[in-house]
């Protein structure tokens, strides 16, 4: 909670607490700034079957935690290229025998390393669901989900983004807005710092 209430204290924002049945019938009666309603909202609990179909027709957009494997009839078309990428540890057991007879053969050693590797299989992985729908076109399994975070699935900062454009080019077709285009990239450069320090 703390560091919520720093964060917002840098963005000059104002923290509200409240619970989700407050919310809830708060936004009947007030205007809030993301009108989209997500639609999972009213259910309780979902099966697996459901959220998969609901990300496969587009309803459901965002990120989801899960295990993903590929079956074995498609190893061998994916054994170039494992189409997993993940981070791990990769131990001495898992180098494979020619490269533990390099080791070996130039009295090397090898402690356990954590890389990003091409994989067949992972757990309890989050990733997008745009990511996730392409995995399943092309015939992974999924196996297990144990979550799912729903996004509006929109550019959240295209306006604004937008405004700094508009203003530029302006600039530069308009000497007179020549100030306003410097001040607008300000702006823009500020709101990437800022961003990234609230990362």
């Amino acid at each position: 909670k703390q560091w919520y209430q720093r964060r917002v204290a840098i963005t000059a924002g104002e923290l509200i607490e409240m619970w989700e049945c407050s919310w809830t019938r708060y936004k009947v009666t007030h205007e809030v700034h993301n009108r989209y309603v997500y639609p999972t909202e009213r259910l309780f609990r979902m099966t697996k079957q459901q959220i998969l179909s609901g990300i496969m027709a587009g309803h459901i957009f965002g990120a989801i935690q899960c295990d993903l494997r590929v079956p074995d009839h498609l190893k061998s078309y994916f054994a170039e290229l494992p189409p997993v990428f993940k981070n791990t540890t990769v131990k001495v057991e898992d180098i494979g025998d020619h490269m533990t007879e390099f080791l070996r053969s130039t009295e090397k050693t090898f402690k356990p390393t954590r890389y990003l590797i091409g994989s067949m299989f992972a757990n309890k992985i989050l990733i997008i669901t745009p990511l996730l729908i392409w995995y399943v076109q092309h015939g992974l399994e999924v196996t297990e989900i144990y979550q799912i975070i729903e996004y509006s699935p929109k550019k959240c900062f295209k306006s604004f983004a937008d405004k700094v454009s508009e203003d530029r080019r302006g600039g530069d077709c308009d000497p007179a807005l020549k100030v306003v285009a410097e001040t607008s990239k300000l702006i823009g450069k500020f709101h990437s710092i800022l961003l990234k320090l609230l990362k």
